[in-house]
């Protein structure tokens, strides 16, 4: 771990924590640490950055706004035609002549034909850009023939004011185009032709309504009714011939269908033409075919309808004969006239058959009784009974009979009276006779009886098989009557929807309406005047903007402040602005020189970088990335200034590899140098010293001759030696060192030095290389490391911006131009900072 005592960073850390407040205040470089500051940019110095760029942003506007010009004079102007369409819905209940709801009705005819549907706006747009609609729009109206008056520079649409009329007779080929000028020779003659660069190659002289053949199109130009005789033109017309399907296409692609509201069935129509009254025309065409391809429908609708009920009517005719026919067949087949009265005469004759035979077998049972007590021989002395129901006669008569011989026979009986007794024995035989003729009487009305209920028992049979089968007769007669019923509504149903039909197609009612009709605006939609006039001047402004953006962006060399300090906490202690090369390569020499204060600001912010050191002598390395960064402009000049404070200043051009020739004004040289000091050629200090005569306390040790091994005479132990020396005779010791980026000289170096200043060139040094300083830093390669910014151009294109312009234009603006104080800087502004000056570190102009 790196201890207060020997870690060359802690005086710097000591001064930022302990006098940022002074050093702000001074300087304005040095401040908190630097990782916690940002570069403020003003607009005042974006404005500047930009000015410098003036030229390039007046030529960018005036050729935008020229540009503009142009498009506006010359690009072909086009106008918007916009219309509604009203669509009616199932919801409407309209009326039509006849008087019949077209729409409230419920049957599936009248829903069919007039209403009961719901709009699909998605699907009535695209009904309505549908290509053969539009198809079917160009060739009704023709506006697949188009004219055009031909100008110097554009072709202005000119519609129906055309002093002529195209009618093709013939288009050979129904998939091409063509298209021809027309040129007015006099008023009964013209010359079309197909080319204006060459008019004669294939020109066509022709009278007015006479039939010509173009590429095998035969076509017949006629001059306008209201026009007889076609003036005289100096430039000539167009007339064009687009095939249907391409113009319905170009219609399309134009075309805007959009729903009014969300809320509502209402279509807005929107097409963009060259010509107000083309655009108009073709909307309400389109709008009003639309309807009219309703009614069309509706009306094809209607005459189906009424085609299909009249084949139904006749249909259902025959089939209605038909069941008539077999209606009667089958009455006929079963002897049917009046089932109800039939089945009633029967159900009364079996009912009658019924009693009947009841009535027989009451008598059967009275013979049976009679015959079983006439047979009975207990009973041959007993009465015969009569009060049973007999209604025979003869039997009446031998039942009585025999009663009146038992009633004679009975008093015999009840006397003694022999048995063979003759009265007694007569009336026995009469008895038995009687008896046997009772019996014989019995048995034939029974039989008489029996036969007669057979009788009636026979036709009860056939009365109840009759009447078993009149449930099928009268079902049957019942399915017929049904059929015929139905038959007959619904013949009544289609010949009154035939008459509906018929009555209501006279009158149809388009589902489409135009609410109103396009209007022709005469402002154009296209070019926007106003919008392109502000577009014009925007984008040449903001085309040089995004060109400077642009070089920024991909310009890698260090241009800003802030550039430093998002890539390094490295602390920068002093800026020093771009002077001209005919500049003396010393600047401190004059007290009021800007760029003498710059090194004064660079001088005070080393004392605080040194606060806390007790060494008595001060030793600085000065390097950088690479060579031309002004590391020994830096170096020269800040020995100089220090040593005007009157301190003794020792300035060591420890660039082994390169010899430097320039002469300083007032210098007086030795002959050897550093070089000769290290490989042993002297050991007298006094033999390598160069003075300059405005600075006496300054003695400069040159380099010397350039030596084989500077890496290793940089590292050999006389650099040590003559450090030790120059310590005891000096108070400052400044060492011009190698690039480190290039060789690794310094950093044999900065083991002897309290600060290493690192010069960085704006516009010169490479971003990439302030990456590389600051991981010198970082990995303590490099001792108490500073930042000194060279040949620095504040504003302008340029863009390098500190903290309010610390001594640099800050001065030359608050007290040479603007206040006059008196003491400032303005004498010397125009000397160091004269516009279009070449730098004191820019490489010579090849001649």
């Amino acid at each position: 771990m790196i201890t207060e005592n020997n870690n060359p960073y802690t005086n710097y850390n000591n001064f930022n924590n302990q006098n940022a407040g002074y050093q702000y205040q001074h300087t304005g470089f040095i401040g908190a640490p630097q990782q916690e500051k940002t570069t403020k940019f003003s607009i005042r110095e974006l404005l500047f950055k930009y000015l410098a760029y003036l030229p390039l942003f007046l030529l960018s506007i005036a050729v935008f706004t020229g540009g503009g010009y142009l498009y506006i004079r010359y690009t072909v102007p086009k106008y918007k035609a916009v219309a509604n369409m009203y669509i009616r819905t199932g919801d409407d209940v309209v009326t039509n002549n006849s008087g019949v709801n077209n729409s409230g009705n419920n049957d599936f005819i009248s829903s069919a034909l007039f209403g009961g549907k719901k709009v699909n706006i998605d699907n009535e747009i695209e009904k309505i850009k549908s290509k053969d609609f539009i198809k079917n729009v160009v060739i009704k109206h023709g506006f697949n023939i188009n004219y055009y008056n031909e100008g110097k520079i554009k072709r202005s649409d000119i519609y129906n004011t055309a002093p002529f009329q195209l009618i093709v007779l013939n288009a050979t080929d129904s998939t091409s185009s063509f298209a021809f000028y027309v040129k007015t020779v006099t008023p009964q003659t013209a010359v079309i032709y197909s080319s204006q660069k060459n008019p004669s190659a294939e020109a066509l002289n022709y009278k007015w309504g006479d039939t010509i053949f173009y590429k095998n199109n035969r076509i017949v130009l006629e001059p306008k009714q209201n026009n007889r005789t076609v003036g005289l033109a100096d430039d000539p017309y167009f007339a064009q011939y687009n095939t249907p399907l391409a113009e319905a296409n170009d219609i399309k692609g134009r075309l805007t269908v959009s729903p009014y509201t969300g809320k509502t069935t209402i279509l807005q129509f929107s097409l963009i033409c060259e010509n107000p009254n083309e655009g108009a025309d073709i909307v309400n065409a389109l709008i009003e075919d639309y309807a009219q391809k309703n009614i069309d429908d509706k009306n094809i609708a209607a005459q189906k309808t009424i085609n299909f009920i009249n084949d139904r009517v006749e249909f259902v005719s025959k089939e209605f004969n038909n069941i008539l026919d077999e209606d009667l067949d089958y009455k006929k087949q079963q002897n049917i006239f009046d089932i109800s009265k039939e089945s009633g005469f029967y159900l009364e004759n079996t009912f009658a058959n019924e009693k009947q035979i009841q009535e027989i077998d009451r008598n059967l049972m009275t013979l049976y009784l009679i015959e079983n007590y006439v047979s009975n021989s207990h009973n041959k002395d007993s009465l015969v009974p009569t009060a049973l129901g007999i209604t025979d006669v003869t039997l009446l008569s031998l039942v009585s009979k025999y009663n009146q011989v038992q009633l004679e026979k009975a008093p015999l009986t009840k006397e003694v009276v022999p048995k063979n007794n003759l009265q007694l024995r007569s009336l026995d035989v009469q008895l038995t006779d009687i008896r046997k003729s009772i019996l014989e009487s019995i048995k034939n009305i029974r039989a008489a009886v029996q036969t007669q209920k057979n009788n009636l028992l026979g036709k009860n049979r056939e009365f109840r098989n009759y009447l078993a089968v009149i449930p099928e007769k009268q079902r049957k007669i019942n399915d017929y009557t049904r059929q015929e019923n139905i038959k007959n509504l619904l013949l009544q149903f289609l010949m009154q929807k035939r008459e509906e039909t018929a009555v209501a197609s006279s009158s149809t009612v388009s589902d489409y309406q135009a609410l109103d009709k396009a209007e022709i605006n005469l402002k154009p939609f296209e070019p926007n005047v106003g919008s392109i006039k502000m577009f014009s001047v925007v984008l040449g402004f903001l085309l040089p903007i995004f060109i400077v953006y642009i070089l920024d962006l991909f310009n890698d060399k260090l241009v800003v402040r802030e550039d430093i300090t998002r890539k390094t906490t490295i602390p920068i202690v002093g800026e020093i602005s771009h002077i001209d090369r005919s500049m003396n390569t010393i600047v401190v020499g004059q007290s009021r020189n800007m760029i003498a204060e710059q090194f004064r600001i660079l001088r005070t912010n080393m004392q605080f970088l040194l606060k806390g050191n007790t060494d008595k002598t001060k030793i600085f390395l000065v390097t950088s990335s690479i060579s031309g960064e002004g590391k020994s402009f830096i170096s020269i000049n800040l020995a100089c200034i220090l040593s005007l404070s009157g301190k003794k200043v020792a300035l060591l051009e420890f660039d082994l590899r390169k010899m430097r020739s320039v002469i300083y004004n007032g210098e007086r040289q030795n002959n050897k140098g550093i070089t000769n000091y290290l490989i042993g050629q002297t050991n007298d200090i006094d033999e390598m010293i160069s003075t300059v005569d405005k600075f006496p306390e300054l003695h400069i040790y040159r380099s010397g001759p350039i030596p084989p091994n500077p890496a290793e005479l940089v590292m050999h132990e006389r650099v040590k030696q003559l450090l030790e020396i120059l310590k005891e005779k000096y108070d400052y010791i400044i060492i011009d060192s190698a690039p480190v980026g290039l060789v690794s000289d310094s950093f044999a170096l900065t083991n002897y030095c309290h600060v290493t200043l690192y010069v960085l060139r704006q516009r010169y040094t490479f971003k990439k290389q302030i990456e590389f300083a600051d991981d010198l830093h970082t990995q303590g390669k490099l001792a108490n490391t500073a930042i000194v910014v060279n040949d620095v151009i504040l504003g302008g294109k340029y863009g390098y911006y500190g903290y309010g312009y610390g001594y640099g234009y800050g001065y030359i603006y608050r007290y040479g131009f603007g206040y006059k104080y008196g003491y400032g800087y303005g004498n010397y502004a125009g000397k160091y900072f004269k516009k279009g000056a070449e730098g004191y570190f820019d490489l010579p102009k090849k001649k």
